[in-house]
């Protein structure tokens, strides 16, 4: 149901959880985020952390 996403549980239903890079109810819709908008008090953006770090 969740396409690349996860599906989880709920009181209503499902819901899914997508990965980076995917969005949409059924996490069927790619792009990039370039401006994130945060509906209510439950929204967040969660990164990647990086595979290796860099020190200058």
């Amino acid at each position: 149901i969740c396409g690349e996403g996860n599906c989880v549980d709920t009181e209503n239903g499902y819901k899914c959880h997508c990965p980076q890079g995917t969005f949409g109810r059924h996490c069927e819709h790619t792009g990039d985020i370039h401006q994130p908008a945060f509906r209510n008090a439950r929204s967040y953006v969660a990164y990647n952390s990086p595979d290796r770090t860099m020190r200058r």
